[in-house]
This record gives structure tokens, sequence and C-alpha cells, in this order.
């Protein structure tokens, strides 16, 4: 008994020892792995509301500096129109309907919910908003021009891509558009761009500047950017003949569509003669359009619809005027094709303009303006500062 005790005791020592051997080599290499990693610098973008619906991390693209500058664009209005996400944007400095005379500045419209729906943060903040406001849809908006913005100096640009109303507010029903400037910008550039459109007067010029100081072994940083932009206007006479008129029947060459359909005509139901309906308020005060007779000649529809045009238009019901340039008198029902207005018309027609004299005129016979003048100087300042690891003054 005792030898078994013996060897029992000597094949445990030795299991024993592989144990304890094996555990030391697994403690060996255990203390050569890192207890922990060292992450990257991990951006939040958004605010911590208590109580908000929305958890957890939502869809953003970002755009870099790197890309941005692919775009070669001159102002960041025109820079920011190739993010992905972006719908046409309804307000720009190159809309020239008759609403849309809002100068030179430039909104964001993110997956095309109209403007307003976006909201728009320099530096992840509000700013405010522009002095004019636009009508969409027929609800007045207020925007943010980001033409305001340096284009020198960005050094990205964030897309929330889903509506985050339940973080920012109503204004952010389609996204967030995020412009972030550079404050680590510790270099100077200068940018001149130039091009022309060749063949006729327009032409544009830009120059950027950006220059970056840093105190403080670097716990003071300045960002100073400065701009010039220079944009003359295009006009529809400088280019070819078929841009001098919104009328393209004539351009489509023995097409059956040149005479069947008026989808090539395009002018305008408003147009320099008046339309007008006669009538009478009734007992209830409801206007009520009557037909208005001239002995036997009706001058109205039944409706009492009447307009204006030069007497040589057939169907004239009644003259009206006597001017050098010829007579004026009214007509019942629709008016006539030809009166409607043609917005990119840079030659005035004798038949439709009788009486209307702007052959003289420099502006209105230079046609439409396609693309607008424009001129811009920005200047731009932003500063931060470390005051601690924790706590930081920027302005």
């Amino acid at each position: 008994m005792k030898t078994n005790d013996t060897v029992r005791s000597a094949a445990l020592l030795g299991a024993l020892m592989q144990i304890m051997g094996a555990s030391s080599a697994w403690a060996q290499e255990a203390s050569n792995t890192p207890v922990s990693e060292q992450l990257e610098e991990v951006i939040v973008t958004g605010s911590n509301i208590r109580g908000a619906s929305d958890t957890g991390a939502i869809a953003v693209s970002v755009l870099d500096a790197e890309k941005l500058a692919a775009y070669g664009q001159a102002s960041t209005g025109e820079l920011l129109e190739n993010v992905a996400q972006a719908g046409a944007f309804e307000i720009n400095g190159a809309a020239d309907g008759p609403n849309d005379a809002r100068g030179d500045i430039a909104t964001v419209n993110l997956r095309g919910l109209g403007t307003g729906n976006t909201l728009v943060l320099l530096n992840g903040r509000r700013i405010a908003a522009h002095g004019a406001n636009q009508d969409i849809g027929s609800t007045p908006r207020q925007v943010t021009n980001v033409n305001a913005f340096p284009a020198a100096g960005i050094e990205r640009v964030e897309v929330l891509r889903d509506g985050a109303s339940a973080l920012y507010g109503s204004d952010a029903t389609a996204g967030v558009l995020n412009t972030i400037m550079d404050a680590d910008f510790d270099r100077s550039t200068l940018t001149a761009r130039y091009s022309s459109l060749e063949g006729t007067g327009e032409h544009e010029t830009s120059i950027d500047f950006a220059q970056g100081l840093q105190f403080g072994e670097g716990r003071t940083r300045v960002l100073l950017t400065g701009s010039y932009f220079d944009r003359s206007g295009l006009y529809s006479s400088e280019l070819g003949q078929q841009f001098n008129s919104v009328d393209k029947r004539a351009y489509l060459g023995d097409s059956p569509y040149a005479t069947t359909t008026t989808d090539f005509r395009n002018t305008s139901t408003s147009s320099p003669f008046g339309q007008y309906q006669a009538g009478a308020l009734n007992n209830l005060g409801v206007f009520v359009g009557q037909r208005v007779r001239q002995g036997t000649t009706a001058l109205t529809s039944t409706t009492g619809e009447f307009h204006i045009q030069p007497c040589s238009f057939a169907g004239t019901r009644a003259q009206i005027g006597q001017r050098a340039e010829g007579c004026m008198g009214i007509d019942d029902g629709t008016l006539d094709p030809a009166l409607r207005y043609d917005f990119a018309a840079n030659q005035p027609n004798n038949s439709l303009n009788e009486g209307v004299n702007i052959a003289n005129d420099p502006i209105t016979n230079k046609g439409r303006q396609l693309i607008p003048e424009a001129q811009r100087y920005n200047a731009y300042v932003f500063s931060e500062h470390d005051f601690t690891d924790n706590l930081q003054g920027f302005g």
C-alpha cells in the first residue's frame, strides 16, 4: 500500500507540474496581450435630448476636403449641389422666374422634400436665416444661405440622410447638412479660377484665400478666409436661334407633332394683353360673371370673359382705343395663342407687340437671362481655444 501511495503521489505531482507549466505559459502569453487598444477619434453629431424616441446611430454620409475639392466648384452653393442626397435646389442664384428674384443665394433641398425641411448647420450650430423667404408649395419658407459659407477651409460636410425632427425639430424633416470648418488649418492657400463660355460675354472669376494660425503650443487656433466671386450674365440672344424662343415647334421639321400638339409651344398664358371678366355681385355677395353686349354683338363670353388684343387679330368685337401704332380692341373667350407671352423672346414681334416699342430697350432686347449676374465678397474668421482638456471656447 505504501508503494502504491508513493506511485499515486508521484503521478499527482507530475500532473500538477504539467498544469502549473501550462498555466505559467498561458499567464506569460496573456501578459503579452494588450488589455485594451486605443481607438481612433470618434465624432458624434447630434444633440442629447432626454426622452427622445430615436436611439442609436442614424445614417450619415461624410464628404471630406479631398472629395469636395474634386468637384471644382467656385461657391459653396454650387459645391453642395453635388451632394448625392440633395434634390434640385428650389432657391438658387440661377432661378429667373417671376417669384425667384432673391439675389445671389442658395439653399439645400435634401431628398427633394422641399426647401425649409432641411436643417443647415455650420460647425454643428444653427445660424441666422436669410432675410428673404420664399413660397414653396404655397407655404412661406425661411432659408439658410449656404453661399455665405466660405468655400475655402471646409474640413468636411456631414449629411444626415434620414429625417431627424425628433432630435432637431421640424426643420430637419428631410435631414441635416452640417458644414464643418477646419479649426486645425495650419497652412496658407490661395486659389484663383477663371472660366468663360466661348462665343458669348459670359465669364466667371473667383479668388479664395485661407490662412490658419496657431498660438500657445497649438492651444489657440484661428482660421481666416476670404473670397471674391464675380459672374457676368448670359442672355438667350448670345446663343443660337433656338434659344430665342420657348416655342420649339419650328425645330420639329416634318414631325406631325409640330401641328397636332401644343406640347412644344411652351408660351405662357400670362400675357401683356389684359384678360378680364365682367359681372356683378348677387344678393349673397358672390361675384357672378355675366355676358355683356353692344347692341346685338356679344363682347364677352357667357361668363363675362374677354381680353384685349390688336384690332388686326381675327375675332375683334369692338375697338376701344386708337394709338399712333394702331388700334386696340376686345375679344371674347380664350386668349389667342399668338398673344401668349414668350419669356425667351429677344426681338419684338410687330404682330404681337403692336403699340409696344421694345426694340430700343437694351435689357428686354437681350432676351431671357439664362445665367444671372452676381458679385460676392465673403470674409470669415473662426477661432478655438483649449482652456483645459475638457473645456474649450470658440468664436
